[in-house]
């Protein structure tokens, strides 16, 4: 065997979900390469991001038949291991190369295609993406959640000025007040931060 021969390694999923998770931490995430079983029998998500208290599964897998990996994916939030899911398949080029160097190399500039899934007021939601690379990845998962942080300060706000609206016609009812606007004024401006000068 001369010297300059490298040997080709034929990596498994668990490698590349490794080497993800490290490559995911290196651009600024809060990532990790989940690889042992759960006590319950139920393997965990292959790599768990977190931010703020909110978690996204990450489902990475070399598949010629996306459905089970989506199911899989989607289940993550059906039973409540994360807040947000990512269906990822990896591209056959991820399966062999000379070293783990070469395969961080490659994982670089990958294609990636897969399936987001959270929840909105309908149901568990699915959003398809295809992206070039762990820049544009890691962008959708920022993307990700972004979105899940903007549902809930709405959601919030929302829940907020439906008791204040609640409360205000309560209020009116057992003063007889309910169509003295001014009363109903005062409660709508506090809930929605507006002070007396309308600023």
């Amino acid at each position: 065997m001369g010297a300059g021969h490298l040997v080709e390694h034929l990596f498994r999923e668990e490698t590349v979900n490794i080497l993800l998770a490290d490559v995911l931490a290196g651009r600024g995430l809060d990532a990790n390469a989940e690889t042992i079983v759960a006590a319950a029998g139920k393997h965990l998500p292959d790599v768990l991001v977190s931010l703020d208290g909110i978690k996204l599964a990450i489902e990475g897998r070399f598949t010629t038949n996306s459905k089970v990996l989506y199911g899989d994916a989607k289940a993550r939030i059906e039973k409540s291991v994360a807040d947000l899911s990512m269906a990822l398949v990896y591209e056959a080029s991820l399966k062999r190369g000379s070293s783990h160097e070469e395969l961080r190399s490659k994982l670089e500039t990958a294609e990636f295609v897969g399936a987001i899934y959270y929840v909105t007021q309908d149901g568990i939601d699915e959003q398809l993406f295809k992206v070039s690379g762990i820049d544009e990845l890691v962008k959708t998962i920022n993307t990700v959640f972004g979105m899940r942080v903007r549902n809930d300060i709405i959601r919030s706000q929302v829940v907020s000025v439906q008791e204040v609206l609640d409360r205000a016609v309560a209020d009116a009812l057992s003063d007889n007040l309910f169509f003295k606007s001014e009363t109903v004024l005062v409660h709508l401006r506090a809930a929605l931060g507006i002070r007396e000068d309308g600023a």
